[in-house]
């Protein structure tokens, strides 16, 4: 009968050579011993099968288990990458390289023909073109986002499916612990299990595997937890598994396999690449938005946007505005809402602000700088840089927020092409402007030459001619700050006397020039005063044919104005980056393939079925088979024939 066991066990292994997740079994044979000892010479009973074991190898087992979740974790990024890269291959028309230097060539081309309605026809339809290209490239990848969710959800299904398998042929090998086949099929099911998640398996004393999930059971027995899927606040991926007293979230808790694959390149790496799309497009209307409100159209609009602000910025009228805001770490950008408080006001002070995250009400730590001639204020904090301008009132504040779908929400604001703002702000200094009263010590009449000047050129007059006036008396330092359209006046410390700027004067005629409606007080040195009013409705709409402006908007194109880098350099980061994280993908996919093939033939050595050994060993047990055969009809002849004898 061993050898009939034998030959039952090699057939059944030459049936299953190409079942997968089988392994090959094999016969422990094991001899009878003699019993009761005759003599010296007593020998064995014949032989015996003592078990029947399956050729497995648990620790190549765990290890193939692991490096196949190493491997499903990066076939998901070799999957998908194709997929990223194509937004943002310039070769093949797919990026914003070249929308955006057509963009800041058609400035160029502007700057050249200031009057030309075609150039500036040109040049909304090229802003148009950007804006759609931008878009575009955040909704492809805002749907892989989507798509990668779905899939996520599948997947999730599927592990249940498979913890339902497992667990039914937990009951089955509990009642049948010797039947090797159910080990393979549960074993398989392992396999294909820690490609989906990682879990850690044992087998309890009863043969049913317990599977963990970082320490939260996903299977007990035969009692399957359930994990789902779900969408957090931040409309990240989250997982949990439901237990008896509720759900537990273990989002943190998977360390390979599929579904982490899948949520590091949904919520970290496709998450950033789009983080990043939304600082570019952000930082761009930020400062195209900022340079086209100091200009001037052909038909005398200034102050208007170019693009549609993908900043929400609520800013009550009078005091500061918040002119600008930049991303300068967008991965700290989390889209929140804040807001500023002025807490502060001394005269010509920077002041004293408070930042306020109104989506967890928390305060947030915010650093300040302040241009001392222009007292314009960066308040950094979270990722952001917010810009103000003008003399700020007490207990003013603003609220702003990066909108999460930025780089999608991009258009271009002006209609009408004569709009478009080529022209710079000038000031037209005549006779019934040209007069400033300065008092020193001794009233001075200050007489400022005739001619048309932009807001700089203005502020080094007052600043020239005022110190010519007072005979070196005083140093004076003057701005302009065009987002204010606001001049600035500060007595030097270095200066020797005060200075008293008699605008109320009838003999003044220059105080509408630079908006002060009323007397400052002297100016001690180190003092300092600011327009009362915004001169805006006293600049002039430009000299005909003047491109000040224009040329401006088009030097954003080599200015770092983007955290240090210009547009093109910010946009081929991000391009090098997506082309970096590609290559490694692709290299780590195949490196995790080549580990766990080596393994795999591992096991295959060990416990693979190899038909020429299989055919071999049918040939040995059926010729221990006949020969047994053999000896069982000799003996029965001998018996017979005894028999034959006694009976004579």
């Amino acid at each position: 009968m061993a050898m009939r066991t034998a030959l039952d066990v090699t057939a059944h292994n030459v049936a299953n050579a190409a079942t997968p997740g089988y392994h090959r079994q094999e016969v422990v044979f094991e001899d009878i011993s003699p019993g009761v000892l005759i003599s010296r010479t007593t020998t064995g009973r014949g032989v015996r099968v003592a078990d029947v074991r399956r050729l497995y190898d648990e620790f190549v087992g765990s290890q193939i288990r692991l490096e196949s979740g190493n491997r499903s974790y990066w076939e998901v990024f070799n999957t998908h990458f194709p997929q990223i890269e194509a937004v943002f291959n310039d070769e093949s028309g797919g990026g914003l390289a070249e929308p955006l230097n057509t963009f800041f060539s058609s400035w160029d081309e502007v700057s050249q023909h200031p009057e030309e309605y075609a150039s500036r026809e040109l040049l909304l339809k090229n802003g148009e073109y950007l804006a759609e290209r931008l878009g575009s490239a955040y909704r492809t990848l805002e749907d892989l986002k989507k798509g990668l969710y779905d899939e996520a959800a599948t997947t999730v299904d599927e592990v249940n499916e498979l913890l339902g398998q497992i667990a039914e042929l937990n009951r089955k090998i509990a009642l049948a612990p010797g039947v090797l086949d159910l080990r393979d099929q549960r074993d398989l099911l392992l396999d294909r299990l820690n490609g989906l998640v990682r879990v850690t398996a044992f087998e309890e004393p009863n043969h049913k595997v317990t599977l963990l999930l970082g320490g939260t059971p996903l299977l007990e027995g035969e009692t399957v937890h359930s994990l789902s899927v779900s969408h957090g606040t931040d409309g990240e991926i989250r997982y949990s598994v439901n237990l008896p007293g509720g759900a537990r979230d273990v989002t943190d808790l998977i360390a390979g396999g599929k579904l982490k694959g899948i949520t590091d390149l949904r919520d970290r790496t496709l998450a950033g690449y789009m983080d990043r799309l939304n600082a570019f497009a952000v930082n761009l209307t930020q400062e195209v938005n900022a340079r086209h409100r100091e200009g001037f159209g052909l038909d005398g609009a200034t102050g208007q946007d170019f693009f549609l602000s993908p900043v929400s910025v609520t800013d009550p009228s009078g005091g500061g505005v918040v002119s600008k805001v930049a991303v300068s770490d967008p991965d700290a950008l989390d889209y929140h809402r804040f807001q500023i408080d002025y807490v502060h006001n001394p005269p010509e002070d920077g002041g004293d602000f408070t930042v306020t995250d109104l989506t967890t009400g928390q305060v947030v730590s915010a650093t300040v700088s302040i241009d001392p001639t222009t007292m314009r204020r960066t308040l950094s904090f979270s990722g952001l840089e917010v810009t103000v301008d003008g003399p700020m009132t007490a207990d003013e504040s603003f609220q702003v927020q990066v909108l999460k779908n930025a780089a999608s929400s991009v258009s271009v604001t002006v209609a009408n092409p004569e709009s478009v703002a080529a022209a710079r702000a000038v000031f037209q200094v005549d006779g019934t402007n040209d007069t400033i009263l300065i008092d020193t010590g001794t009233v001075t009449q200050v007489k400022l030459p005739h001619g048309v000047y932009t807001g700089e050129e203005l502020a080094a007059l007052l600043e020239s001619e005022v110190e010519n006036a007072s005979g070196g008396a005083v140093d004076l330092t003057v701005a302009f700050n065009p987002q204010v359209k606001m001049f600035r006046v500060e007595n030097s410390p270095a200066s020797s006397s005060s200075i008293d700027i008699l605008w109320e004067d009838p003999s003044t005629t220059g105080g509408s020039l630079f908006g002060f409606s009323s007397d400052t007080p002297p100016l001690a040195p180190g003092d300092v005063v600011s327009s009362q009013s915004s001169v805006e409705a006293f600049a002039g709409a430009g000299i005909p044919g003047d491109n000040g402006n224009a040329l401006a908007l088009s030097a954003l194109a080599d200015e770092e104005v983007m955290a240090g880098r210009t547009p093109t350099e910010f946009y081929r980061e991000l391009v090098s980056q997506v082309g970096v994280d590609g290559a490694a993908s692709e290299r780590m996919y195949s490196f995790q393939d080549s580990v766990v093939q080596g393994l795999e033939q591992k096991m295959e050595e060990m416990g693979g079925v190899n038909l020429d050994e299989e055919a071999a060993n049918l040939i040995r047990f059926q010729k221990s088979f006949e020969a047994a055969a053999k000896m069982i009809q000799v003996a029965d002849e001998l018996l017979s024939t005894l028999i034959e004898m006694a009976g004579r």
